[in-house]
């Protein structure tokens, strides 16, 4: 997992005047295209499942806990 850049120092880089206001976008961005590959892997992980688990649904021990590890990754 790749470490979080230091969106204020990119920020001061720039030398906008803006720091603030750019290194909170470069945030929203990062945790939105994190968030999004969350998305995308649980949705990959079910469909998969489905296939081979038939009987699998949200609620099983076994979806749970990849839930889980999905979650612990987008922290």
């Amino acid at each position: 997992m790749p470490e979080t850049p230091d969106f204020d120092q990119i920020a001061q880089s720039l030398d906008t005047g803006f720091a603030d206001v750019i290194a909170e976008q470069l945030r929203l961005v990062w945790n939105a295209r994190g968030a999004a590959d969350v998305v995308k892997m649980e949705s990959t992980l079910l469909a998969l499942l489905e296939h081979a688990v038939p009987a699998a649904e949200p609620s099983t021990p076994l979806v749970t806990q990849l839930d889980r590890a999905i979650r612990i990754l987008d922290r």
